[in-house]
C-alpha cells in the first residue's frame, strides 16, 4: 500500500523543490497503476502532494494518464 509512504512524504512538513520526485510506485499492468494513483489521488486532496500516473508499453512511448494534485 502507498499509505505509510503518503504519511512519510507529507510528514516531512514542506513541499519538495519544484520538480523534484519524492518517490516512485512500480506495477505490472495498467489496471493496477491507475487504481493505485485513484486511491492515492483520493488521499492527498487538499495536501501539497501530487500523483502522477504514467504507463508504458504505447508505441509512442510513456503515457500520462492523469496529472493532479
Amino acid at each position: 500500500s502507498g499509505l505509510p509512504l503518503l504519511q512519510r512524504i507529507l510528514g516531512i512538513g514542506h513541499p519538495p523543490p519544484p520538480r523534484r520526485v519524492r518517490a516512485l510506485i512500480l506495477a505490472p499492468t495498467r489496471e493496477l497503476v491507475a487504481q493505485i494513483a485513484e486511491h492515492l489521488e483520493l488521499f492527498t486532496k487538499g495536501s501539497p502532494a501530487k500523483v502522477y500516473c504514467v504507463t508504458g508499453g504505447a508505441s509512442a512511448g510513456a503515457v500520462a494518464c492523469s496529472s493532479r494534485s
